[in-house]
C-alpha cells in the first residue's frame, strides 16, 4: 500500500517531537508494516490549530485527490490536528479520496469502539492544545494591558522594534485616510478599490470591508476583551468612522439566509434510492424553512422521497441516540473495551518493539562475528555496527518507557467512564461526529447506525403529522411549501 508521511513541529511546544524524529519513527513503522512511503509532507513551526498556514498539510489534502496514495502516516493524532473540527473535516476529505489516517504511536483498531477511541485521542490533543494556548494567551494579555503589539500591524501601521508598540506607517497610512474620505464624499466601494489598485495597494472587496470596519484606526487598541482608548495612533477621527459605518449600513444588501450547519451532513441517505441527501434552506417573509432533501427526488423526479424538516428531525434523532448511548450499561461496556484495548495496545507495542530489538541484536551479533573472523574487515561494517547500536539504545529506551506506563497503569477505567459520560454534554455536532456512522431515512422510519461497541442500530418509526390547511400552493402550481407544520417522530424501543 502506498503511503505518505505527514510531520509537524510547533515552535511553542518544547515537548514536541522534532520533524526528524517523527519521520524516523514513522519510517520504521512503515517498513515493519509493509507500507511503501512515496512522499513526506512537513510543516515546521506551525501549530495544529493554524490549518490555513500549514502549506504542506493543505498540499497533502489536495494531492490525495490524485489517488497516488491510500494512507497518511502521522506520529500521533495531535500532529494531524489539535481541534476536533479540523480533524473531522480533513479526515472526511481524505476518506472521500480513499485515504485513511494512521497514527503510528496511537494506533486505532478496526471495528466497534474505534471512533470512541479516536475521539479520546483527539480530546487529549485538544486539551493539551488548549492548555498551551492559555499559557500563550496569558502572556499576550499582559502585553495587551501595556498596549504592546500581539499580532501583525494593521495596514497603515508598523511595529516599533524598540517599544514594540504600533506606530503610524507614513507610506501606507495616507491610503487608509483616503479610503475613508472617499466614502464620506459619496464614492462607491468600487471607486475606492480602483484607487487602491492604481497605487498597487491591497484592493480586494474583503480587505476593504475589514479596513472600513476596523475601529483601531480611531486610535483604540483592541486585543481580545482588552480595549485601550488612544492606545495606538489615530488615523481616522471617531466622528468620520461613525459616519462611514452609517453609510456602509445603508448600503447593505437585503438580509441573507443565516448559515445553518446540518448535523447529519454527509451521513444521511435516502432509503429508497440510496442517494446522499442534501440540506436546503428557503426564506419567506416571516420564517426560514430548512430541509433534508433527496437530490433525485428534487431535480430528476426519479425518487419519491419526501423532504424532511431539518431542525425537528435532528432534535428527535439526537434524543434517540442519547437514550441508547448514555446508559450505565453501555458506558461501562465502552469504558471496559477502550481500557482493554489501551492496555492490550501497550502490551502489543512492547512485543513489537522487542521483536525489532531482537532483530537488531541478531544483526549486531552477525556483524561482530564477521569483524572478528575477517582480517581487515571493511570500514562500512564498523559504521553499520554503530548505527545498529544506536537503534538498540533507542528501542531499549522505548520498551522501558512503555513498560513503565503499563506498570503504573496511568489510565484508570473510572477516568474513561467519566470521559465518555461527558460526551453527553458535548454539542450535538460533536456527538454525531463521535458516534453516528450512517442514517438511512424512509418516509415512515429511519435506521440510525452508531458506534457503541455492541448492537449498533436503532430502528426509529417516523410519523409525519401535517395539517393540510397549512399547505400553501405556489404560483407554479406544482411545488408545495409547508408552513408552520411540525414533524412528530415517535421512537419505540423493544423491551
Amino acid at each position: 500500500m502506498n503511503a505518505v508521511i505527514y510531520a509537524r513541529y510547533s515552535s511553542h511546544g518544547q515537548r514536541d517531537v522534532s520533524i526528524e524524529d517523527q519521520v524516523r519513527e514513522i519510517t520504521d513503522y512503515a517498513q515493519f508494516h509493509n507500507y511503501n512511503v512515496i512522499r513526506i509532507y512537513a510543516d515546521r513551526k506551525r501549530t495544529g490549530k493554524e490549518t490555513e498556514k500549514r502549506k504542506d498539510f493543505l498540499r497533502m489534502i489536495h494531492d490525495s485527490a490524485k489517488h497516488e496514495f491510500q494512507c497518511v502516516l502521522v506520529y500521533k493524532h495531535d500532529r494531524f490536528a489539535r481541534n476536533k473540527y479540523d480533524s473531522v473535516i480533513y479526515k472526511k476529505k481524505l476518506k472521500d479520496n480513499g485515504v485513511k489516517v494512521v497514527a503510528v504511536a496511537e494506533p486505532i483498531p478496526d471495528g466497534a469502539g474505534a471512533k470512541i477511541l479516536e475521539s479520546i485521542y483527539e480530546a487529549m490533543a485538544e486539551e493539551y492544545s488548549e492548555n498551551l494556548s492559555q499559557n500563550i494567551k496569558r502572556g499576550q494579555k499582559g502585553n495587551a494591558l501595556k498596549g504592546l503589539a500581539n499580532h501583525k500591524a494593521p495596514f497603515g501601521y508598523i511595529i516599533d522594534k524598540k517599544t514594540h508598540k504600533y506606530v503610524i506607517d507614513e507610506e501606507n497610512a495616507p491610503y487608509i485616510r483616503s479610503a475613508y474620505a472617499m466614502i464620506l464624499q459619496g464614492k462607491q466601494n468600487k471607486d475606492v478599490l480602483e484607487y487602491l489598485k492604481l497605487h498597487n495597494k491591497p484592493h480586494s472587496k474583503n480587505w476593504l470591508y475589514q479596513a472600513l470596519h476596523n475601529e483601531r484606526y480611531t486610535g483604540v487598541y483592541i486585543y481580545g476583551d482588552t480595549r485601550i482608548e488612544y492606545g495606538m495612533p489615530q488615523l481616522v477621527s471617531k466622528d468620520d468612522y461613525t459616519k462611514v459605518q452609517e453609510i456602509m449600513k445603508k448600503r447593505q444588501q437585503k438580509p441573507q439566509l443565516k448559515p445553518y450547519h446540518y448535523l447529519f451532513s454527509g451521513l444521511i441517505y435516502c432509503g429508497y434510492c440510496g442517494s446522499l441527501m442534501n440540506g436546503e434552506s428557503t426564506m419567506k417573509p416571516n420564517a426560514t424553512y430548512r430541509y433534508y432533501i433527496c437530490p433525485k427526488a428534487k431535480k430528476q423526479k426519479r425518487c419519491h422521497k419526501q423532504r424532511i424538516p431539518a431542525e425537528s428531525f435532528e432534535t428527535k434523532i439526537i434524543e434517540a441516540l442519547k437514550s441508547v448511548i448514555f446508559t450505565d450499561e453501555v458506558i461501562d461496556r465502552l469504558a471496559t473495551d477502550v481500557y482493554n484495548y489501551l492496555t492490550r495496545n501497550q502490551k502489543e507495542s512492547i512485543t513489537e518493539l522487542t521483536k525489532r530489538l531482537n532483530a537488531v541484536e541478531k544483526s549486531l551479533a552477525n556483524i561482530l562475528f564477521v569483524i572478528e573472523s575477517t582480517p581487515n574487515a571493511p570500514a562500512t561494517l564498523v559504521d553499520r555496527m554503530a548505527d545498529l547500536e544506536k537503534q538498540k539504545e533507542d528501542l531499549s529506551n522505548r520498551i522501558s518507557n512503555e513498560q513503565f506506563s503499563l506498570d503504573t497503569n496511568e489510565i484508570q477505567k473510572e477516568d474513561l467512564i467519566n470521559l465518555i459520560r461527558n460526551f453527553d454534554q458535548l454539542d450535538n455536532q460533536a456527538l454525531v461526529n463521535t458516534f453516528v456512522t450512517r442514517l438511512v431515512v424512509y418516509d415512515d422510519h429511519a435506521i440510525l447506525t452508531y458506534d457503541a461497541s455492541g448492537d449498533n442500530e436503532i430502528h426509529i418509526p417516523l410519523n409525519s403529522v401535517l395539517d393540510t390547511t397549512l399547505l400553501h400552493q405556489s404560483k407554479r402550481g406544482t411545488n408545495f411549501i409547508i408552513k408552520n407544520a411540525k414533524l412528530y417522530i415517535f421512537i419505540e424501543f423493544a423491551a
